[in-house]
């Protein structure tokens, strides 16, 4: 997924969060409002901190999931990449990928 770096709203989804998120229209909404579990304000601490820094990070397994019908027990592993303008100076998106551990 692609977010918006100055407020972490949803820019867009790729097919796999589609598969996941069925025919849910998030453009536009908060990054908060996608993820749940008792690890998000973890999460949304390392988005802001990527965005800020310009580098991609690697959280550890947290449980920050999509919300899918409840089940936010799982542990994901999230990679935030931030993407630069033309100069690589400014960070104006950040793609996110989130890998869920069996």
């Amino acid at each position: 997924m692609v977010v918006n770096a100055e407020d972490l709203t949803i820019q867009r989804i790729n097919p796999a969060y589609g598969r996941v998120l069925g025919s849910r229209d998030v453009r536009g909404l908060p990054v908060s409002e996608l993820f749940s579990g008792p690890d998000l304000d973890q999460l949304i601490k390392l988005l802001k901190t990527a965005a800020r820094e310009g580098q991609t990070i690697h959280t550890p397994p947290i449980q920050a999931s999509v919300i899918d019908g409840g089940n936010d027990g799982n542990r994901m592993v999230h990679t935030a990449v931030p993407i630069t303008d033309e100069k690589g100076v400014i960070v104006h998106r950040l793609f996110i990928y989130s890998e869920k551990l069996e």
